[in-house]
């Protein structure tokens, strides 16, 4: 479900999440809007719209390197290696290979399993 949330949701969050906590912010979704989310997902929605809140934690923030070229590739602290796609615009190493070689666009509720849980490994058959 890629718009599972409405326009109206979006619009009061980026009103309100300055004044809010998380913990306030998932409340009114809980309650106002009935959605049925947790604070991890509430967190991400946030994060992927570049919404922030009262208690942000702004250590936490992905610190990719800018200027580089297209295709160059960034290992992050935990192990995971992203690929510049765009200008400004960075994936999953595994995400950008899978949609490449399917020739599918996946969603952000799509997940890439690897079956021998190294994170390196990016061999389509794995």
């Amino acid at each position: 479900m890629r718009n599972k949330y409405s326009k109206e949701f979006e619009e009061e969050m980026q009103r309100l999440a300055k004044d809010n906590t998380l913990e306030d912010l998932l409340l009114i979704a809980k309650k106002k809007y009935k959605y049925n989310i947790n604070k991890d997902k509430l967190s991400q929605y946030l994060r992927k719209r570049q919404i922030i809140y009262k208690d942000y934690d702004k250590t936490k923030i992905n610190k990719t390197p800018i200027g580089l070229d297209i295709g160059t590739e960034y290992v992050k602290d935990d192990g995971m290696t992203l690929i510049k796609i765009s200008r400004n615009k960075w994936q999953y190493k595994q995400r950008y290979i899978y949609e490449k070689y399917y020739n599918v666009k996946l969603t952000s509720d799509d997940y890439i399993i690897i079956l021998d849980h190294n994170r390196n490994n990016f061999d389509i058959s794995n």
